[in-house]
């Protein structure tokens, strides 16, 4: 598959190429000039004298421009013939021909071909043939002084036939070598975009938290890859019977509506699941195997490659690139998008392993604050409810879902240093003495000692030790303000507070939900963080809209 941005200009650019079209000019006698598909001048050559005055005038510019391009592709054609006024050329090889240009001059131009594809040719500088016909039919055309290019007309070069066929058996082994070297060049570009596409999509699994931000650079990297703007990623459901369409780029809503679900064995996608090798298909009109080829062909799709996501031999889902021109994927092509896959399934499993690793570390924590609890009938379920405020409060702020699960596990942690505080001063029901209010005080520093010294986030910690804080600077245990506070106890304060203010305590009867909203107001700029009591009002706004009521 060409890269639109690989040119015979590139190549040039970066080689020795124009040193051997200059010695080529100086050994055959004629002015040679690399021109690219359009027509145009691609290397530092400079116009005959003849050519100059036509190409200064923008109208013979464009004529020389069109005849050059049409020529290149008439000769890189399957037919390879250009008639001259219904006549064969004179001189015709497979690659080259000598052509009679718009001003009545003949010259020779052999194409440049990378595989089927016209990159540009070599041309050489005009022969005088005598046409004054012709000459006088270009400069009445561009509006040039006819004198002039008639004076100039006999400055050009004239050689022998048996010459120019020597000259033009050069030029085309010329040709070949650059057609060599391009195809070289290509595939090396190719297999370093390959490389460089493939380490990319490493670096973004590798950095990457959530299960869909994979699954698109997945298949993003995929079609971006294998130079196509259709690809789709199918994982088993939970029973492993049937393919769901999990992230797609370049298909539309309609094709996908139908085609959610394929079960394993059915069709080209179940048939891969199924047999865990790589299937082609080169042309969707023809191949028996589709369940509904027009659908797949209304879609703009005629050939497409699918391959497993293997892990340890455990089929994880399908990944498929689509064509919209019959293709026949190469063996470098199927081994390019096989290794995608490789890599996309160790990522998949990798993020299932750190889930389920994470989802135990949750029930350890649940079950640590459950037992932290106990020492209070009164706070019984306080945690899990101050986790479900905490959460909704980070995803309204738009945190990311590893910053969310950090809030989780901070706020059922929240008040583990209440370990260390005896259970008369807990279940007090009446006022604390100054002595027992500062061993309560002292539970963040608690708090902080116990998580330090395990393998707890930087955002856990100081999420759990600082709830106590307040954004005017007169909580504990230290006294921070502002964003000296960490946005995770932030939000665990203000979740906290409005689960104390609405439940029942030793010392009070719980407060009425509409008297804990104006309370989180009041304090909002003393107590609370603003944003935070703001985004939890508009979670109770949106829960009294959906259900009838706050909480």
């Amino acid at each position: 598959i060409l890269s639109k941005e690989f040119t015979l200009s590139k190549l040039i650019a970066s080689s020795q190429i124009c040193h051997i079209i200059k010695a080529f000019s100086k050994s055959s006698g004629l002015n040679m000039r690399l021109i690219n598909e359009k027509g145009e001048s691609i290397d530092k050559s400079k116009f005959p004298v003849f050519c100059e005055i036509i190409n200064q005038n923008e109208a013979g510019s464009r004529t020389c421009l069109e005849f050059y391009a049409d020529s290149l592709r008439k000769l890189s054609s399957p037919s390879c013939r250009i008639n001259q006024g219904g006549e064969t050329p004179p001189l015709l090889t497979k690659k080259g021909s000598l052509i009679t240009c718009p001003a009545g001059n003949r010259c020779l131009i052999v194409p440049i071909m990378l595989q089927d594809t016209l990159l540009g040719g070599i041309v050489s500088e005009g022969l005088h043939t005598g046409d004054e016909l012709l000459l006088s039919e270009l400069a009445s055309k561009c509006e040039i002084d006819p004198t002039l290019l008639h004076g100039k007309a006999f400055t050009v070069n004239k050689l022998s036939q048996k010459r120019l066929s020597t000259i033009l058996k050069d030029m085309e082994g010329i040709s070949k070598l650059l057609s060599e070297l391009c195809t070289d060049k290509f595939l090396l570009e190719q297999k370093n975009t390959e490389i460089a596409a493939i380490n990319h999509i490493g670096k973004a699994l590798i950095s990457l938290v959530d299960l869909k931000s994979i699954l698109h650079v997945i298949v993003e990297g995929a079609a971006r890859t294998l130079h196509t703007k259709k690809c789709s990623l199918r994982l088993f459901n939970r029973e492993k019977t049937e393919l769901i369409m999990s992230v797609s780029c370049g298909l539309s809503k309609k094709y996908l509506s139908k085609r959610q679900e394929i079960k394993i064995g059915q069709s080209i996608i179940g048939r891969v699941a199924e047999s865990k090798m790589p299937i082609v298909v080169e042309d969707a009109r023809t191949n028996n195997l589709l369940e509904d080829p027009q659908q797949v062909i209304n879609e703009g799709i005629l050939s497409f490659l699918s391959v497993p996501l293997l892990m340890k031999n455990t089929v994880l889902g399908v990944l498929t690139v689509y064509s919209e021109t019959p293709h026949k994927y190469t063996t470098d092509e199927i081994q390019l998008l096989t290794s995608l896959a490789v890599q996309s399934a160790i990522a998949i499993e990798n993020k299932r392993l750190v889930a389920e690793i994470k989802n135990h570390l949750i029930n350890i924590t649940r079950s640590l604050a459950e037992t932290i609890e106990a020492k209070d009938i009164h706070t019984r379920g306080h945690s899990e409810r101050t986790v479900w405020y905490a959460v909704s409060i980070a995803k309204e702020m738009g945190m990311s879902e590893e910053e969310v699960e950090s809030i989780e596990i901070a706020t059922l942690l929240h008040d583990i240093g209440k370990i260390g505080v005896p259970e008369a001063i807990l279940l007090k029901p009446g006022g604390l003495t100054q002595e027992e209010f500062e061993k309560i005080r002292n539970h963040p520093f608690t708090s902080f000692n116990i998580l330090s010294s395990g393998e707890f986030s930087k955002e856990i910690v100081t999420g759990v030790s600082q709830h106590h804080e307040r954004i005017d600077g007169k909580g504990y245990p230290n006294g921070l303000s502002g964003d000296e506070i960490s946005l995770e106890a932030r939000i665990i304060e203000v979740a906290d507070s409005f689960e104390a203010m609405v439940s029942n305590r030793p010392y009070r009867k719980a407060l009425d939900v509409e008297i804990a909203i104006m309370e989180l107001k009041r304090c909002a700029g003393k107590q609370f963080d603003p944003k935070v009591v703001n985004a939890f009002l508009r979670i109770l706004e949106k829960r009294k809209e959906q259900f009838g009521k706050y909480i």
